[in-house]
This record gives structure tokens, C-alpha cells and sequence, in this order.
């Protein structure tokens, strides 16, 4: 009776733990991951009293022709590492959190006329973060479809001035934002996935005043307020598409 009992407890632990294996979905639990993308970077420079005397700050013309904006746009091949844990709701529908990082790049502009000094403005996002939510739909067991949003941060400088050294603007900060994609994902073997995603950074706007040549105080105060001091600003936004490997714990 003793041998009965010990041989049918032994049965159902390897059947229910067999069939435990057959219905948890591989997206489900912890991975980790990288990947490959062809980055954008879009940002939009606005200076914001550009023109002659006495609006005279003379950072961005263009044959002759005095400008309040610039788009300082770039391109560049870059790397992202992520890591994430997956929910599974009703066997086909996924439900994760995703965190990520990833490099960014410089981009300055300048511009010299006859007459006056030699002016440079840019922008450089040293890196990307970001934490989102995931949400999709598993088709064959072995396909993911899915939406991704979340909160972004960047380390970035913005900067603007004359390359002599005078009224020199600098933003050296972690900028904040929001990350939101769509992505498909395919298992490929027992512990790996292939990922094709598209990706899209809208960072906050940001801006400092116009200083006087040493870098202090208030250059360009508005209706003659010193507390409402004018200066330019810079808004960025990142897009990318990039596709990566998953391996899953």
C-alpha cells in the first residue's frame, strides 16, 4: 500500500510538472537583450531675439539672412542593451516592463559673416534611458506583436555662444521625456528571440538665458525685466529602427 501511494505521488508530480512546461509561453519571465539601429536626431534651435540692432545676437544666419531657428539634425548607427520580465494574461495576450539604454550623438553647428564674430550652437545626447510598459498579442505560440510606451531621460548638453569665448550658454543636464514604439518578436530556439522594433524619444524642451560676455546675468531682459531674462532653447526628438536578440531565462 505504502509502494501504491509513493509511485502515484511520484506520477502526478512529473505529469503536472509536465504539464506545466507544455502551457508556459516562452515570452513568458525574465531576459535580457541588445540591439542594432539607424538612429535619427531632430532638434529644433530657437533664438528667440535673432536679428539686427538691438535685437543682435547673430547665432544663426544664413546667406546674409538672419534666422530664429536652426534644425540641428543628425544620423548614426547605435547600440541598445534592455532588460524586461513578461506577463502572460489569458495564454495570448502579454502584458511586460521594460528598461533600456542607449548611445546618442553630437551634433554643432556654427556660422561666421563678414563683420562679425564666428558663432557655434549644438546639441549632444550622450545617452538614452528609458521605462515602459509593453503590451501585445502572441500568435502560433511563437510570434509577438506588441505596443511599448514609457517614461525617457537623456544626459544632454545644449549649447550656444561665440567660439571667442563670449556670452557663452550652457545646458548640461538629464533632460526627460517619453519613449513610445511598436515591435514584432519571433522565438527562433529554445531560449532566443529575433526583434524588429521602431522607436520614438520626444525629450523635453529646454532653455537658459542670453548671459552678458563673462557669462553671468541677464543679456536680453524682457520689456526691461531682468527676472524675465530672454534665451534660446532646444527641443529634441530621437526616432530609430532597429532590430535585436532576446534571450530569455
Amino acid at each position: 500500500m505504502f509502494k501504491f501511494r509513493y509511485l502515484l505521488i511520484v506520477f502526478l508530480f512529473t505529469f503536472s510538472k509536465q504539464s506545466f512546461a507544455q502551457t508556459k509561453s516562452f515570452f513568458e519571465g525574465p531576459y535580457v537583450g541588445g540591439a542594432i539601429g539607424y538612429t535619427t536626431y531632430k532638434t529644433r534651435f530657437n533664438d528667440p531675439v535673432n536679428g539686427p540692432t538691438p535685437l543682435d545676437w547673430y547665432l544663426v544666419f544664413d546667406g546674409g539672412v538672419f534666422k530664429k531657428t536652426d534644425n540641428l539634425d543628425g544620423k548614426n548607427i547605435n547600440g541598445t542593451i534592455s532588460t524586461g520580465y513578461n506577463w502572460i494574461l489569458d495564454k495570448n495576450y502579454l502584458f511586460g516592463l521594460e528598461a533600456e539604454a542607449s548611445s546618442g550623438k553630437k551634433i554643432v553647428h556654427s556660422s561666421t559673416k563678414p563683420g562679425f564674430a564666428t558663432s557655434e550652437w549644438g546639441a549632444d545626447i550622450n545617452y538614452i534611458a528609458n521605462l515602459r510598459l509593453k503590451a501585445g498579442t502572441i500568435h502560433e505560440d511563437k510570434n509577438l506583436f506588441y505596443l511599448t510606451v514609457g517614461p525617457a531621460m537623456a544626459k544632454a548638453k545644449y549649447s550656444a555662444g561665440f567660439t571667442s569665448g563670449v556670452h557663452p550658454i550652457s545646458i548640461n543636464k538629464t533632460v526627460y521625456g517619453l519613449s513610445y514604439g511598436v515591435g514584432v518578436e519571433r522565438q527562433i530556439d529554445d531560449k532566443s528571440s529575433m526583434k524588429l522594433e521602431y522607436m520614438m524619444t520626444d525629450l523635453n524642451s529646454e532653455s537658459k538665458p542670453y548671459p552678458n560676455s563673462d557669462g553671468t546675468g541677464c543679456y536680453y531682459p524682457r520689456d526691461g525685466v531682468t527676472a524675465n531674462c530672454i534665451g534660446p532653447s532646444w527641443k529634441t526628438k530621437i526616432s530609430s529602427i532597429r532590430i535585436g536578440y532576446n534571450y530569455h531565462f
